[in-house]
């Protein structure tokens, strides 16, 4: 992604925030959620979400939110597991069709 960034004539280092926000914004093709999600539980905020504020979002107290994080992590964390063991077994049968097809 940062190869397509660059710009001849413009320096990698200031573009590198940008491409690593898309990243952890994008959703994971194996998990289906985003790094920021996973990590944080919640979806990350765009420049725009920030200029416009949602009125529906309440603050709730600092106890109850990491409670509800480690809640979600430990779901979180159990899903991309079996996510990723689902992608890997893809992987690995695709693998063996296009090998066992080279070798015949």
């Amino acid at each position: 992604m940062l190869r397509k960034a660059l710009v001849k004539g413009i320096d990698w280092e200031s573009r590198i925030k940008y491409c690593l926000y898309a990243i952890r914004s994008a959703p994971n093709r194996s998990t289906g959620f985003t790094t920021y999600g996973i990590v944080l539980g919640k979806n990350a905020r765009s420049p725009l979400d920030l200029l416009v504020e949602s009125p529906g979002e309440q603050s709730i107290p600092v106890c109850q939110w990491i409670e509800n994080l480690n809640k979600h992590l430990s779901v979180t964390r159990d899903y991309v597991r079996e996510s990723g063991l689902h992608a890997r077994d893809q992987r690995k049968s695709q693998h063996d069709k296009r090998y066992t097809q080279e070798r015949i």
